[in-house]
């Protein structure tokens, strides 16, 4: 509850179990920056350059809402890329603090709203009025829109990932709150 940045150390050679989960989820709730260390990786038998990405894409579909979490191997015994970890703890700590300035924010959603507008919702057409970051470390957005209780979380999910495609937040949680305008 205390940190910044929580780091999951995973054992390579057991995988990702279900208190790994638990524990992903618990730092999630508490909006902290996350980042997932694969430890042991120098025993993983038989690599090739494509275990890392098989081991990723793993892990991304038992979490699928936590793509944006980064993941990096590591040996503890052999010192191998423990540094790594501290380097990209610095980074998800700059990009917990990230600010995005309401008039750029507005810009981005106008024209995310032009590739994908809203759905239509009981014969009326869904309109995000403006959108502010209220917060930074860990960030908060909040949209204002006419019928915030009417807007699928498919498309909560869309703005999201369009946040992150657009300005990062590597391991950061992202907070959404959406208000009737």
């Amino acid at each position: 509850r205390e940190c910044d940045v929580a780091i999951l150390i995973l054992d390579a050679m057991r995988g990702f179990e279900d208190q790994d989960k638990r524990v992903l989820r618990e730092a999630e709730k508490f909006n902290k920056g996350l980042i997932i260390a694969l430890n042991k990786w120098d025993l993983v038998p038989e690599k090739d350059t494509h275990t890392v990405k098989e081991f990723e894409k793993y892990i991304y579909e038992e979490v699928p809402q936590m793509s944006y979490v980064p993941i990096v191997t590591i040996s503890a015994l052999n010192k191998k890329r423990i540094h790594k970890i501290l380097d990209l703890a610095d980074e998800v700590i700059n990009e917990r603090s990230k600010e995005i300035s309401t008039s750029e924010l507005n810009e981005f959603i106008n024209q995310m709203l032009g590739e994908k507008p809203l759905p239509m919702k009981s014969g009326r057409q869904l309109k995000i009025t403006y959108a502010t970051q209220v917060k930074s470390n860990p960030p908060v957005f909040k949209f204002f829109m006419n019928s915030p209780h009417d807007l699928p979380p498919n498309y909560r999910r869309f703005i999201e990932s369009k946040l992150r495609e657009h300005y990062g937040f590597k391991g950061v949680p992202i907070t959404m709150v959406f208000r009737q305008k």
